[in-house]
C-alpha cells in the first residue's frame, strides 16, 4: 500500500499536475474574494524600442539673390529598430520642404561676421512595415537597394522596367502611415579672428600655411509640428494618433583652421522636445492622451576640408567647393506620460480642457479651471515611463557654392541605444526600473 502510495505521488510529481493544480485554487481563492487586481493576468512589459540606426540622403539647390536667398530641399531617410516584443520596425520616410532667408552680406563676411536667419516650411510621408527578424529586413533592404539601381539603359526606359522587368520585393506587413508638416526658424551668427601663426612652403607643391583663423558660432533653432499616424496592423490595429510637437535646440561651436586645407570643429549642444498625442479608436472615440518630453545633450566635433577657386572679386570670400565632416556622441532622456480616455471620469476633464465646455451639460467652462482638474487627474491616475539612451551621429556634407546659385549634398548616420527604463504605476504606486528595455 505505502508502494502504491509512493508511486502515485511520484508520477504528479512528475507531470505538470502541481501547476495546474495551483493555478486552479489560485482561480478559486480570487472567485471567492470576489477577484482583485492580483487576479488579472500579468500585464505584458511596455513597447520599447531596444536600439535604432537610422540613415538620410539628402539635398537642395539654391538661389541666392541680392536680398533674398530661397533654398528648397529634399531627400529620404530608412530607419531600422528593434522592439522587445522581438519585432523590427522598417520605417522608410520621404521628406521636402523650402527655405526663406537673407541673401549675401558681403560686407560683414569681409569683417569675418556672418548673422544669418531663415523661415523653414516641410512635410515628410513615412510608411513603417514590421518584420519578424533582423533575416527579413536583411532580405528587404536589399531587394529595395537592387530595386533602385540605376537602369544602364536610362530613364527613358522607366516605364518598361516597371512593367515589363518588375522588380521582386517582399514587402513586410504594413505597421502605421504618418504624415507630418513642420515649421523650423533659424538663427545662427558667428565671428573669426586672424591670427598670426604661419609657415612656409617646404616644396613646389606645398602651398604652406599663410594664417590661422579661429571662428565662434552659436545657434538657435525653434520648430513646431502637427502630424498624424494610422496602425493598419500589430496591437494598435485601427487606431490614430494625431500629435503636436514643439522643438528647440542650441548649439556652440568653434573651428579652428591652420592653412588653407584643415579645419577642426568642436562644439556642444542641447536640443529640448515637447509632444502632445491624442489617440482615437476606429470609431474616432479617443482613448488615450500621452504628453511627451525629450532632452538630449551631445559633443560634436570633426574635420572640414575645403577647396576654393574664386570667380572675380565679387567671389573673393566665397569657396567654390567645400566637405563637411562631423561625429556626434551624446546621451538622451525620454519621459512619457500617458491618460486613459477610456475612464469616464478623465475623458470628461479632457473634453472640458479641449473644448471649453462642461461635457454633461454642455455650459461653457472655463479652460484654466478645466486644465487644473484635468491636471489633479492626471496625476493621480496617469502613468509614465522614462527612458534613457545614448547616440551617436555622423555627418558628410559636400557643398557647391557658385555666389548666384549652389547646391549641396548630406549623408548622415545615426545609431540609439536604450540604456534603461522606468515604468512607474499608479495603482500600486510603484516605480520599476530595468537596465535596457523590459523583456
Amino acid at each position: 500500500m505505502l508502494l502504491l502510495v509512493a508511486l502515485i505521488v511520484a508520477a504528479l510529481v512528475a507531470s505538470d499536475a502541481p501547476a495546474s493544480i495551483g493555478e486552479r485554487t489560485g482561480d478559486l481563492i480570487c472567485r471567492i474574494a470576489h477577484g482583485g487586481k492580483s487576479c488579472d493576468p500579468p500585464k505584458p512589459p511596455p513597447a520599447c524600442i531596444i536600439a535604432s540606426g537610422t540613415k538620410t540622403a539628402s539635398g537642395e539647390v539654391y538661389v541666392n539673390a541680392r536680398w533674398v536667398k530661397i533654398t528648397v530641399d529634399g531627400g529620404v531617410e530608412a530607419t531600422v529598430a528593434q522592439r522587445n516584443d522581438g519585432k523590427y520596425l522598417v520605417t522608410l520616410k520621404i521628406k521636402a520642404g523650402a527655405k526663406v532667408g537673407p541673401g549675401l552680406k558681403a560686407d560683414l563676411k569681409a569683417k569675418g561676421i556672418d548673422i544669418d536667419a531663415s523661415v523653414r516650411v516641410g512635410g515628410d510621408v513615412s510608411v513603417t512595415y514590421r518584420a519578424d527578424s533582423q533575416g527579413q529586413v536583411d532580405t528587404f533592404l536589399g531587394q529595395l537597394k537592387k530595386a533602385a539601381a540605376p537602369d544602364p539603359v536610362g530613364l527613358l526606359c522607366l516605364a518598361c522596367r516597371l512593367l515589363r522587368d518588375r522588380p521582386e520585393v517582399d514587402f513586410p506587413p504594413v505597421e502605421s502611415f504618418s504624415v507630418n508638416g513642420d515649421t523650423t526658424v533659424n538663427v545662427s551668427g558667428s565671428a573669426s579672428v586672424q591670427g598670426p601663426y604661419a609657415q612656409k612652403p617646404k616644396s613646389e607643391d606645398d602651398p604652406g600655411v599663410d594664417d590661422t583663423v579661429a571662428t565662434g558660432k552659436a545657434e538657435l533653432t525653434m520648430a513646431r509640428a502637427l502630424g498624424s499616424t494610422y496602425y493598419a496592423s500589430g496591437p494598435k490595429q485601427g487606431q490614430t494618433t494625431v500629435y503636436y510637437e514643439v522643438s528647440g535646440s542650441g548649439e556652440l561651436s568653434g573651428d579652428l583652421v591652420i592653412g588653407p586645407l584643415v579645419n577642426a570643429a568642436l562644439g556642444g549642444k542641447v536640443t529640448g522636445k515637447a509632444k502632445v498625442a491624442i489617440t482615437v479608436d476606429s470609431s474616432g472615440e479617443p482613448i488615450a492622451l500621452s504628453v511627451i518630453n525629450t532632452v538630449e545633450g551631445e559633443v560634436n566635433g570633426g574635420i572640414k576640408n575645403s577647396r576654393s577657386t574664386t570667380f572675380g572679386d565679387i567671389a573673393k570670400e566665397i569657396p567654390f567647393y567645400s566637405r563637411d565632416t562631423r561625429a556626434n556622441a551624446g546621451k538622451g532622456l525620454e519621459v512619457t506620460t500617458t491618460i486613459d480616455l477610456t475612464d469616464p471620469r478623465l475623458a470628461a476633464a479632457a473634453r472640458k480642457a479641449w473644448t471649453g465646455r462642461d461635457p454633461v451639460t454642455g455650459e461653457p467652462a472655463d479652460r484654466s479651471d478645466a486644465a487644473l482638474e484635468l491636471g489633479e487627474a492626471a496625476r493621480n491616475a496617469s502613468n509614465f515611463t522614462l527612458r534613457t539612451y545614448d547616440f551617436d551621429k555622423r555627418s558628410d556634407r559636400h557643398e557647391v557654392d557658385l555666389v548666384v546659385v549652389g547646391g549641396a549634398g548630406e549623408a548622415t548616420s545615426s545609431n540609439q541605444r536604450t540604456t534603461g527604463f522606468g515604468t512607474y504605476d499608479p495603482e500600486t504606486g510603484a516605480f520599476t526600473w530595468s537596465d535596457g528595455c523590459p523583456t
